[in-house]
């Protein structure tokens, strides 16, 4: 025997108790134990898929963009290849694209969403142009803001000391400033990252639209209703905001609509970011009569259209679909749990990502699968729901493999 086995063997004799006692559990106590290693082996698995996701971020970011895009252009591109085969003579044979109306349909999408990418960026260029040339009003309006801020601190001098006040008012604009500074830093610092993750999109986009690569219809479907139910809702309430604004007379009220649209599509916090950002404008446009009240008021709107939109309206749409519905405190821990590991782009695709895994859980074990449906739907009826939602579904399935009889690669293949 050798002498790298002696001290194995030793090792296994001084835990041979504890095996023996292990095997000898019967009962609850058994029960306990599978459970509890059962627990902590998943426990493992998840920090350890957590800690890979997170660091394999600058990778995937690029994939994960391209994955949401391409839920909404691979239909259109489709559309397009059947019009164009139409009117030619190109081939295709067994559901993959020969000839070069795929080719020309692929150029045609993509130049169309550049060239749409390209208006929102030109809308942004033009709005800088827009407040520079109006700068003077906005000077005005700031001079007014400190002479609001030198009354309410020689109020406050009455009450506290000159000393104290001008060291917390010189903290302040110090913090201001280095605020200011760490954050044009890391904007210089992103620039390149900006650009990796634009051209690597691009190209996971052009060659995914070329091949399409093969996906099960029903997380295909569930993309794609997640994305038109939420483009719905965000457009109504961005229509809201522009209106509210342009009412108020506030100033690149078309642009802060637009925002609102797309940070809509962040689950509770994009909204929230929306809110926030025209105050600055209003608050430092000196052709309003009252910023103050507007701010509040456009505040005010502002969460008014979100109750509306939000919890009644988006509620309706994509919280009466049973894949989907998920309790407001779990799809808040959602967004911020993908956002702490992928930034915006996992708080992007928080829902869609957990209605897939939720969809998934057909293959789980009843025990396993009922408290994971409790817990994401917040209902003691969760389970019932979604047996019969299963039992309905063709198959008995809710995310099946590809059959013979559905097309290979589903709505994007």
């Amino acid at each position: 025997m050798s002498d790298e086995a002696t001290p194995r063997l030793s090792f296994q004799k001084s835990l041979g108790p504890i095996f023996d006692k292990v095997q000898t559990l019967t009962g609850d106590d058994a029960k306990f134990h599978e459970s509890a290693t059962f627990l902590g082996i998943w426990v493992l698995v998840f920090l350890v898929g957590v800690h890979t996701l997170a660091s394999m971020r600058t990778i995937l970011e690029p994939l994960l963009w391209a994955t949401f895009i391409m839920m909404i252009l691979m239909p259109v591109t489709n559309f397009v290849e059947q019009q164009l085969l139409k009117l030619c003579c190109c081939e295709h044979r067994n559901n993959t694209c020969v000839g070069s109306a795929r080719q020309v349909a692929v150029c045609v999408v993509v130049s169309v969403f550049v060239t749409i990418i390209g208006l929102v960026v030109l809308m942004i260029y033009r709005s800088a142009v827009h407040m520079e040339h109006d700068w003077v009003h906005y000077e005005t309006g700031a001079r007014n803001l400190a002479h609001k801020c030198n009354l309410l601190f020689a109020q406050l001098t009455q009450r506290f000391s000159q000393h104290l006040v001008d060291r917390y008012t010189e903290k302040t604009f110090s913090l201001l400033q280095s605020y200011l500074s760490d954050l044009l830093s890391s904007l210089v610092e992103q620039i390149s990252n900006v650009t990796f993750l634009a051209v690597m999109t691009l190209l996971y986009i052009g060659f995914w639209l070329s091949e399409p690569i093969p996906l099960t219809k029903q997380v295909a479907d569930l993309f794609q209703r997640y994305i038109l139910l939420k483009t719905l809702a965000s457009s109504g309430y961005a229509i809201c905001i522009f209106a509210l604004l342009y009412s108020l007379g506030v100033d690149l009220s078309v642009v802060f609509g637009l925002f609102t649209f797309l940070l809509n599509f962040i689950p509770e916090v994009g909204p929230i970011i929306a809110m926030v950002l025209p105050l600055p404008v209003i608050l430092l446009d000196g052709r309003l009569d009252d910023p103050i009240t507007t701010a509040v008021l456009a505040t005010l709107g502002a969460l008014s259209f979100k109750c509306f939109w939000g919890n009644i309206v988006e509620t309706m749409l994509i919280g009466r679909d049973d894949v989907m519905r998920m309790h407001p405190v779990v799809v808040l821990f959602c967004v911020a749990f993908f956002g702490w590991i992928w930034g915006g782009t996992g708080m992007l695709l928080s829902v869609p990502i957990v209605a897939v895994f939720k969809s998934t859980a057909v293959v789980l074990p009843t025990r396993y699968r009922n408290w994971i449906l409790v817990t994401l739907e917040g209902d003691t009826k969760a389970p019932s729901r979604y047996a019969s939602l299963v039992a309905n579904s063709p198959g008995g399935k809710l995310v099946s493999e590809t059959s013979e009889d559905e097309p290979e690669g589903g709505l994007l293949g």
